[in-house]
């Protein structure tokens, strides 16, 4: 036999921002991407960078 039970939580509709916000202030091009491709058997890593800007190093 199933029941519920309420535990004194009134059900009210609750708006806006009830918990801490945090900024984090960011510099306009940033690393957004890392690609690490291992090529074991010519003992040699493939890396890929991408930027925020859509550039990219490979």
């Amino acid at each position: 036999m199933n029941k519920t039970i309420f535990l004194g939580v009134a059900l009210q509709h609750i708006a806006g921002i009830w918990k801490d916000v945090y900024l984090e202030a960011l510099p306009q091009t940033r690393v957004s991407n890392v690609y690490i491709k291992p090529k074991v058997h010519e003992d040699k890593l493939e890396v890929v960078i991408r930027s925020s800007a859509g550039f990219f190093i490979q």
